[in-house]
Parts: C-alpha cells; structure tokens; sequence
C-alpha cells in the first residue's frame, strides 16, 4: 500500500495556484503508479473531501485526473464516503459535487443519520457484473449483514432526506455559513478555513504570517487549558483538534438553521478570542522565561 498528499492547499507550496496544486497532486500520484508498477497497482482510494487533518477540498480537476490515470492503467477508482455522502456537502454523495466518477462508493453514518450503525458498498455495472453473472461464488459476510433494523432505518432517513429536501438546506445555506465563517479571520490564531456545504474546519496557527504551526505543548495548552473549557461554558460541544493539532471541525445537523449557524460561530468567535488573549499573556512568559535561561558554552 502506497499514499500520496493529500489536498491540503494551505500546507502546499502550489496551494496559492489551484490548477498549479492539481498538476502537483496528479503528478505524485502518476509518479506512485509508475514507481509501484502499473500492472500491481488495483485500486486508488481517496474522500472526495478528506476529513482528517480537516476538511481538505479537492482543487478543480483533481478527481476529473484521478478518473483519468484510473482509466489509462486498468485502476479501480474508489470513494470513501464514509463522511461525504447523504447530504454533508450538499449532494446525495460528494462524488457528485466534485465530479469524480468513482467505480466504487463505499458508505456509511449518513445513510442512517447517525441513528443506527450501518455501511454499504455502491459498484458500477463493470465491477459487479463478474458477481451478478458469473459461476464463482464470492464467499463473505459478517455477522450483522443485513441488519434488518439498520436497513429499515435507513429507509426512512433517505425517504426523509428526499421528502423534506434536507440536502437543499445545506446547499441554500452554505454560502451563509462560509461568510459567518470569514469573520472569524478578524482574529490573528485563525490560519485557514475551509470546507464545503456543511463539514468545515478552522485551522489555528501561531504566525498567522508564517503559518508557524504550535509546537505540542502549545497545542494540549490551547486545546486543553483554553478551547474546551470556553466552548463548553459557551454552548457549544465539537470537535477542537485533529490528532492533537488545533483544526476546530463542524460538522452540524444537517437540518440546521441560519440562527443556529449564526450562533455557533459566535460562540466559536469569543472562545478563540479569550484564547488570544490568553496566547499574548501566554507567549510573553515563554519568552521571558527563554530569555532568563542560563547559556550553556560548549568547548
């Protein structure tokens, strides 16, 4: 198994160039293929919209490639939408909304809102014809395939999702939600925002300038001794880091109003502002402290 980058603009030295950060993410992955061989190589596997690290969105023409490369070597192209689909960015998979054209969707949490466990695998008529129509059995299962209560459940969320036009909420209020977001740049910790329909993330920098990112002991003290006590006296419970990086994620129901959005970003707004403000304090100690450290002289 071989991984490439992944579409985190604000990381990349292309990421100020979006058709510059496409080619340099599609030249990798072509380079992987050649160096791993193209006739070992089965499957390429990505999220339309990554979630860890924090909502990576793809640039334009990136999946469009992806297909491309697939096509040309004989690789099976696979979404993971685990996160994407049922409505979080606004379509009934996020494949659709960055024209991916995967051959297999894989699936889960949204086809049940959250309500049941249940996954799910989506093939095209190419990867399933060998099982509908030929002689061999593919022999598999687990112990709760089928579950009739999950399915049946998933049944009804998706009739709700249709009859209630829930993905139309989102889509109506993306672009709300992004402004709200903006605002939020007023405040010298916030380095990147980013995301799309409702799944977005707020990274956090020392040097917004440099993009200097905490060093880890920092980080457990923004995170721990700051964040999650302001959001939690605020009102707000989610999720603040991403494997110890400050990355604020949302990802709210998707039924939410403009009144909650407005809401949340105003709770996420003073939070980081009381941090800021600790940060300042914060920072002037360290250096105090540094600059008091006896120098050690090395013969």
């Amino acid at each position: 198994m071989s991984f490439v980058s992944n579409t985190n603009a604000y990381r990349h030295v292309d990421g100020g160039d979006e058709a510059a950060f496409s080619k340099a993410l599609l030249d990798e992955v072509h380079r992987t293929i050649i160096r791993e061989g193209t006739d070992e190589v089965a499957m390429l596997i990505a999220e339309p919209i990554q979630n860890s690290g924090g909502a990576f969105v793809p640039p334009a023409g990136y999946w469009a490639g992806l297909r491309e490369l697939c096509d040309r070597y004989g690789i099976l192209l696979v979404a993971d939408e685990t996160i994407s689909a049922f409505g979080r960015v606004g379509e009934w998979f996020g494949s659709m909304r960055f024209d991916a054209r995967p051959d297999i969707i894989t699936f889960a949490k949204g086809a049940t809102a959250g309500h049941a466990p249940l996954g799910g695998v989506l093939m095209n008529d190419r990867v399933a014809e060998p099982f509908a129509s030929g002689a061999v059995t593919y022999m598999h299962g687990l112990t709760f395939s089928g579950h009739p209560l999950s399915t049946a459940i998933a049944l009804k969320v998706l009739d709700i999702y249709d009859r209630e036009q829930v993905f139309e909420n989102v889509r109506s209020l993306e672009g709300h939600f992004e402004s709200r977001l903006q605002e939020l740049r007023a405040n010298p910790l916030v380095g990147d925002i980013r995301g799309a329909g409702f799944f977005w993330a707020i990274e956090l920098v020392k040097d917004r300038e440099t993009r200097e990112m905490f060093n880890e002991v920092e980080a457990q003290w923004l995170l721990r001794d700051e964040l999650s006590g302001h959001m939690d006296d605020l009102g707000l419970l989610c999720r603040l880091d991403d494997r110890g990086e400050p990355v604020i994620q949302l990802s709210p129901p998707l039924v939410t109003d403009a009144k909650a959005i407005d809401r949340m970003v105003s709770i996420i707004g003073e939070a980081t502002d009381r941090a800021q403000k600790s940060w300042t304090k914060e920072r002037a100690r360290l250096l105090k402290t540094a600059s008091t450290r006896p120098k050690i002289n090395v013969a």
